[in-house]
This record gives structure tokens, sequence and C-alpha cells, in this order.
């Protein structure tokens, strides 16, 4: 897998500006993502649900950065840790620099993972961005 195929993904869009641009890699990214949780059996205790959801399965047309999850059962053991280390292994796989944090708070009922990078568009030669940025 590399950045080649995030690169061929990138180029199905209908892409007029630098704003549409970079909201294609994001859901491309989010698309990655959900693969690599796929991947590690987390699907088997969580459902993917919210406005991603609805854009990706469903056409819904609007952009949401998050990736909403619910647990089937409650399991107030739930820990990311468990997934994000596979899940950064699998999006380094396709060119990311990804870095991710596990940010719930102890006494809280949501677990909040943030997952940040920006390798990839420093990576890939993004037509509307200013200036084009050399692969690595």
């Amino acid at each position: 897998m590399s950045i080649r195929m995030i690169g061929q993904k990138l180029e199905s869009y209908s892409i007029s500006s630098e704003i549409e641009e970079m909201q294609a890699l994001r859901e491309i990214t989010q698309e990655v993502i959900l693969a690599a949780l796929g991947r590690t059996g987390f699907f088997n205790q969580a459902a993917f649900q919210g406005g991603t959801c609805l854009r990706i399965f469903h056409g819904l047309n609007r952009f949401s950065e998050g990736l909403d999850f619910t647990l089937l059962q409650p399991n107030p053991g739930f820990a990311w840790q468990e997934y994000l280390g596979q899940v950064a292994n699998d999006v380094k796989s396709f060119g990311y620099d990804i870095e991710i944090t596990d940010r719930h708070e102890t006494e809280s009922t949501v677990r909040l993972a943030f997952l940040k990078d920006e390798a990839v568009g420093k990576i890939l030669r993004l037509r509307y961005m200013e200036g084009y940025l050399s692969p690595r």
C-alpha cells in the first residue's frame, strides 16, 4: 500500500478548489482509518454512527471531520489503546505520519482519540495548494 493509492483515489473526485481538495483528502483519510479499525476487530464491539457515517453509507451531502462510534454493549473498561497502535501502523503504510492521542477523561463515559496528520498533504502533489510540494 502506498501514497500512490491515495493519489489515485483523490483523482476520482471532481475538485475545483483548494478547500474541496483538502476535504477530499480528509474523506479519503477517514476511509483509510475506518478500514484500519476494521482490521483490528473493533467493529465486533462498536458501530459507526453520526454525520460521517451518513455521508459514507447514505450519500448525505455534508462534511464532518469526526468519526463517531457507539459500543454495541456497555463496557466501562473500554480503551482505545487496544486498537490505536494497529491503526497507526496500518495508516503509516499509506504514507501517513500520524500522531494519535487518547484524550478521554477518566470519569467520562465518552472515549476520545484524536488523530493528527499533515504528512500526506506534504507528500502528494496537491493541485490547488499554493506551490506544489515535492514528494519525499
